[in-house]
């Protein structure tokens, strides 16, 4: 038996393709420098496949999250009924968080309105329903609440209000981290406003009326 570290390396380059790089090292070499040269070829071999298998587990922007993650802003607001998203309105909530918890049981919206140039900060939360990606609770009467994300950068909540006095409104926001949307982006969320009955002229930019705190505490 070859104990020697020359007969341990020519031993391993056997069983390494034939095109692999390291069967053509230079003459010369030392059998302690190949060695060395094989060693760490291996061990960094091992940290790159320990890496791919962390990135794997990485989840994408919003996986976990109904909406973009962190702060985020009201764009545009539509309704079925024009008075229900008015200024003063309960209705119309400047949101900075949509997220979900307790394994995607209850979906968590953090608002602000404005009554009387004050604001006030809402928290709704809606336990899951039957029908898929669907909430309710209770703001305003009762709420049924669902969220899609168009792209990692914007979220459109659709939101059924039902009054005490028996009144149903749909609402639809478009939700995102900066103060405008592109032109296809917009598009896609009127087609969608469309689709709840709500016209492109119910629909409203509400970021210049936004005056309430940025972030929540």
């Amino acid at each position: 038996m070859d104990t020697s570290t020359d007969g341990w390396y020519k031993k391993s380059l056997q069983n390494l393709p034939h095109t692999h790089p390291f069967s053509t090292l230079p003459e010369g070499l030392t059998s302690t420098s190949k060695m060395k040269i094989l060693l760490l070829t291996l061990l960094l071999g091992v940290v790159c496949a320990d890496v791919d298998s962390i990135l794997e587990e990485i989840p994408e922007i919003g996986a976990d999250l109904l909406g973009v993650s962190g702060t985020l802003h009201t764009i545009y607001i539509g309704a079925t009924d024009p008075d229900a998203i008015a200024e003063n309105s309960p209705l119309r909530g400047y949101v900075r968080q949509i997220q979900q918890r307790d394994d995607g049981n209850i979906l968590s919206v953090i608002f602000y309105t404005v009554i009387d140039s004050v604001c006030q900060l809402q928290t709704v939360e809606g336990t899951r329903t039957d029908a898929e990606g669907t909430y309710t609770s209770n703001y305003q009467g009762t709420v049924e609440l669902s969220s899609t994300d168009l792209n990692p950068n914007l979220s459109v909540l659709n939101v059924l209000n039902q009054s005490e006095d028996g009144k149903v409104t749909r609402i639809i926001g478009l939700i995102g981290s900066g103060d405008d949307v592109e032109d296809a982006d917009y598009s896609q969320y009127v087609a969608m406003a469309a689709e709840m009955g709500i016209p492109e002229e119910n629909i409203i930019k509400v970021t210049d009326s936004d005056i309430c705190p940025g972030t929540i505490n």
